[in-house]
């Protein structure tokens, strides 16, 4: 999924994002919502190059880029 418009803190790096994708449990009937419980993100580095992190979904905050930073 793309996410742009966001930036993504991850072991206390900022880092732009550029997609994720959510991973989920089962679904069960009862739910009405769903917490991923892992998340694969698409970044740029600091060097500009573009990596993949896979991890549990609550080592990740998204935070809003704002415009001219």
């Amino acid at each position: 999924m793309p996410i742009h418009g966001f930036k993504v803190i991850y072991q206390q790096i900022i880092y732009h994002c550029i997609s994720f994708m959510p991973e989920f449990e089962e679904y069960k009937h009862e739910d009405t919502w769903r917490k991923p419980k892992f998340i694969e993100v698409t970044i740029i580095n600091e060097n500009g190059e573009i990596r993949m992190i896979r991890d549990e979904a609550w080592c990740f905050q998204f935070i809003p880029r704002i415009e001219g930073r």
